[in-house]
């Protein structure tokens, strides 16, 4: 179980990271892959630069218990931040997003946080 967790906590950890990049270096194809298009010159560039911020510090969050060998501690942060995600799926359907990036790429990523979550906790 540890083993799968922690591959499942790591592909999390290296999808947030790329994502945090893409969203600082490509905001305006990152929000239309998101599901809810900004336009990053206009009042939402701020925002969308925090959301790459955001899902930086959630990558490092996943991954520094990760490397240090406490998965315990990665997987209660796995869990808690299926939330995040849970969250986003709500974003998407909420401002008419696309539904199937809502529930395969966001409510898809909870359910997986989840199950890496309890598979490190209970190994």
């Amino acid at each position: 179980m540890t083993i799968a967790g922690t591959v499942i906590a790591a592909v999390i950890s290296a999808g947030l990271g790329w994502i945090a990049i893409r969203f600082l270096v490509a905001p305006r194809a990152s929000a239309a892959g998101y599901g809810v298009p900004a336009d990053p010159h206009g009042d939402a560039g701020t925002y969308l630069s925090v959301k790459g911020n955001r899902d930086l510090t959630c990558a490092l969050m996943i991954a520094v218990p990760l490397v240090l060998g406490a998965h315990t501690v990665a997987g209660w942060i796995l869990l808690a931040g299926s939330v995040a995600a849970f969250a986003d799926c709500l974003t998407v359907l909420r401002h008419g997003g696309p539904k199937i990036v809502a529930y395969a790429v966001h409510a898809g990523t909870g359910v997986l946080a989840i199950v890496g979550g309890l598979l490190l906790l209970l190994s």
